[in-house]
């Protein structure tokens, strides 16, 4: 009793409140509210979202008392939620081995020797399931076993994901903390499956991934690519390559499930209903049966169910004769999505989906009103389009391409009206009309061949790429606010010529960008963490120089064409190249080679041609082998100088002069043939040593017998061949800095040298412990250390 009695004094409450009319139309608040409240619950820069929820809050609840109490409800109710009620910690407190029982929940992925999934367990629990194959027979055999759905018992050992190793990698422990994994399961084979109680769900995802093992079957590659792509939502089989090119040019929404595809599918069966004699309202209760179905089918990414979602508001409210604007449709959707799941937020797919579209709905009544003609829309909606998803793109991939405002002139209209529907008709012909099938396979195929050559063209020549590197927090708040004012601007404008100020914003920022750059006083120098290998980054203050010293490089070993992976890591291009790419890093001044051992070089084959090198400096002893002549070739013809060094010379950029102090003569092994450089940056010596051995440390000492040193870049990784004792008694370091690879199979850093260094009482930073290693220096001094972890 006292339970209705609260229920029903609080509804009344609620009704006395807030009216409807008083908040339709201003979904979007509440969707904000919640963005916000997430954002600042389990993002980053809390200090940011919580300063919009007070402003805002501030605001209506000076205009209208209603929607500002909400907009705090709303926001108090998501901090709960994404706390407390979403779940956000695992049952397991440590790594442990045993055997677990769950359910497979996605489609399984066989990419050379390893096969992966996600497992759901009893408790609710996921786990991310890595499995070792090592004979072709296993592989085979595990296709055929394992599929979606199934139940499993698993043995194998519970681990932790690796979180980043560098300022700007790519953290893969965050990345599957959104999706509530916590643990990965590894095991080499030790499990059994069966078809146990299979959902309905499961049985869509099953039919899903019979049939994109179908299409891999029955279609040739590009075609198989994209037919899977856009009819299924799963693109994991397309190469590399033209994802990328999809990516860097703008375009890689066209190879995502979403409003486009659901608008031409709805579109299709609602004409296809109404043309077989079916009422209006029959035709909308069948389409909102099948959206729910067509979502899993493709997969459920967050911009399939975010139009999914739309669409089906929209047609519920025409089945019942309500009013809902897009723009509350697409409110809602927002507020659904993430009540169900907070972290939802932290998606790519879903952030991009959500803005992009929320942008275009803002905008499309002026643009209707300024543009008559539907090539200034489409060049109108498709500026909108990327304008929106400008500061996320750039945040994410470092790179934006002026040339995205022209390609998808092309490629957006020949997607979704030419190949999109071409894909459709394609698969229903080969169930149905099999007669048919070679012809349409044929155009199709022709059609690809062509758009994706034009595509590489326009990717390798992408003269246009502007390298914003991944924007600070202030520079971030500029950029948005600047997309704000210019879409405000072109709003209130009667200027048709409006539509060239987004690519005008963009140069401007660039420019900016640029220019903040040349007055920064600060430089540094960073020990990238390249696991067992070495690769510094010195970037001096005012952009008078950016030098790298040694690539790092994966040591290659021979696998069997089935154990080859679709894109493994490789240290070169994403730890080296990308942080590059993350600070805004357009061309080095310098690249030193210290020698010619593979985990100092072998990440220079993924740098030639991604980054301009205007000079490759390599020791006079330094022997160019066969194998990597035609990387070298690449670079001279790419513009690079390529220049033998000897000691006593020193390479100089501006004010700042690097000292080349060995090998003065040739050593008895590569090690001992490595550059040694000096260099006084923020009034400390350094010492970068390369490999040098005891016996190129003896005869450095006897060049330079005064030789003293603040911070030293410890030869050889810490192996006992390197650093002596009276090699570290005469320099006398404060810091030494080692770069290793986590539980390498040398034993590294040796022991002995740990000691020694101790003893000297010089300070020790580790790459395998610490991550990567960054000192900020100015022109005198050193203002600032730190490390990844």
């Amino acid at each position: 009793m006292k339970l209705r009695s609260f229920t029903g004094k609080l509804k009344i409450f609620f009704l006395m409140t807030f009216k409807w009319q008083d908040i339709t139309g201003k979904f979007y608040f509440l969707a904000i509210s919640m963005v916000l409240a997430i954002w600042m619950t389990l993002g980053e820069w809390q200090w940011l979202p919580l300063s919009l929820i007070i402003g805002m809050a501030v605001v209506l609840l000076k205009r209208q008392l209603s929607l500002g109490i909400l907009f705090i409800v709303i926001a108090a109710f998501s901090i709960v939620n994404s706390q407390y009620i979403s779940q956000n910690h695992s049952l397991f407190k440590n790594p442990r081995s045993g055997t677990f029982e769950g359910k497979i929940t996605d489609l399984p992925n066989f990419d050379g020797d390893k096969l992966s999934f996600t497992f759901k367990i009893p408790q609710g629990e996921k786990l991310l399931v890595n499995v070792r194959i090592t004979r072709l027979e296993d592989k085979q055999a595990l296709r055929q076993m394992v599929k979606t759905g199934m139940t499993c018992r698993i043995s194998g050992e519970l681990q932790q994901p690796r979180t980043k190793d560098n300022f700007h990698a790519f953290n893969y422990q965050k990345y599957l903390f959104h999706q509530h994994i916590y643990w990965l399961l590894k095991t080499e084979s030790s499990f059994t499956c069966s078809d146990h109680h299979l959902s309905l769900i499961d049985q869509i995802h099953r039919f899903r991934e019979r049939q994109i093992s179908e299409v891999n079957t029955q279609f040739p590659k590009p075609s198989s690519d994209m037919i899977n792509a856009l009819v299924f939502g799963y693109r994991e089989n397309m190469d590399q390559e033209f994802l990328n090119a999809y990516q860097m040019l703008g375009m890689i929404h066209l190879l995502a499930v979403s409003g486009l595809h659901i608008s031409i599918v709805i579109g299709s069966i609602f004409y296809a209903g109404r043309r077989s004699g079916l009422i209006r309202e029959h035709v909308i209760t069948l389409l909102l049966i099948l959206i729910p179905l067509y979502i899993f089918i493709t997969g459920a990414s967050p911009s399939v169910i975010r139009a999914g979602l739309m669409t089906m508001a929209v047609l519920s409210a025409q089945l019942f004769k309500s009013k809902l604007s897009t723009l509350d449709s697409i409110s809602l959707t927002c507020i659904a999505m993430l009540v169900y799941d907070p972290h939802l937020l932290f998606n790519l797919g879903f952030e991009l989906s959500f803005l992009v579209t929320f942008f275009i709905i803002l905008s499309s009544y002026f643009i209707d009103a300024k543009y008559h003609s539907s090539i200034p829309k489409l060049i109108a909606v498709t500026s909108i389009a990327q304008l929106a998803s400008f500061p996320i793109l750039i945040y994410n991939f470092y790179d934006f391409s002026l040339m995205s405002f022209i390609v998808n002139l092309f490629f957006i209209p020949f997607i979704t009206f030419c190949i999109l529907p071409l894909c459709f008709i394609v698969i229903f012909v080969y169930s149905l009309i099999p007669f048919f099938l070679p012809v349409l396979t044929n155009i199709l195929q022709t059609l690809l061949t062509y758009s994706d050559q034009l595509l590489l063209i326009l990717y390798h020549h992408n003269f246009l790429n502007l390298r914003f590197g991944q924007p600070e927090i202030y520079f971030l708040i500029l950029i948005c606010t600047g997309v704000l004012a210019v879409c405000y601007w072109w709003e209130i404008s009667k200027q048709k010529s409006a539509l060239i100020w987004p690519i005008l914003l963009i140069v401007f920022l660039y420019f900016s960008q640029m220019t903040i750059g040349y007055l920064n006083p600060n430089g540094k120098v960073t020990f990238l963490n390249v696991g067992q290998g070495d690769s510094i980054f010195i970037q001096l203050p005012h952009q008078k120089g950016n030098i790298l010293i040694d690539t790092g490089g994966n040591l290659p070993f021979q696998k069997q064409q089935w154990q080859k992976r679709k894109n493994p890591y490789q240290v070169g291009r994403d730890a080296v190249l990308m942080e590059l790419k993350a600070r805004g890093i357009k061309q080095l001044d310098a690249l030193i080679l210290t020698h010619e051992d593979y985990d100092h070089i072998g990440g220079l084959k993924d740098l030639a041609g991604n980054i301009l090198i205007k000079k490759l400096i390599i020791s006079s002893f330094f022997p160019i082998k066969k194998n990597e002549k035609e990387i070298f070739i690449r670079l001279v013809k790419g513009g690079t100088e390529i220049k033998r060094i000897e000691a006593g010379k020193s390479i100089k950029f501006h004010q700042y002069r690097l000292q080349v102090l060995s090998p003065a003569e040739k050593m008895s092994s590569s090690n001992g043939n490595s550059i040694v450089v000096s260099a006084i940056l923020g009034g400390k010596t350094w010492l970068f040593t390369g490999d040098s051995d005891k016996e190129a440390e003896q005869v450095l000492l006897s060049r330079y017998p005064h030789l003293h040193i603040d911070v030293l870049k410890v030869g050889h990784h810490g192996s006992k061949t390197s650093t002596s004792e009276r090699f570290v008694k005469v320099i006398k370091p404060a810091i030494a800095v080692i770069s290793v690879g986590e539980n390498n199979r040398y034993g590294h850093p040796n022991p002995e040298v740990m000691a020694r260094l101790k003893k000297y009482g010089v300070k020790i930073f580790r790459t395998d412990e610490r991550g990567a290693i960054e000192v900020t220096f100015q022109d005198k001094r050193v203002v600032g250390l730190k490390t990844v972890r």
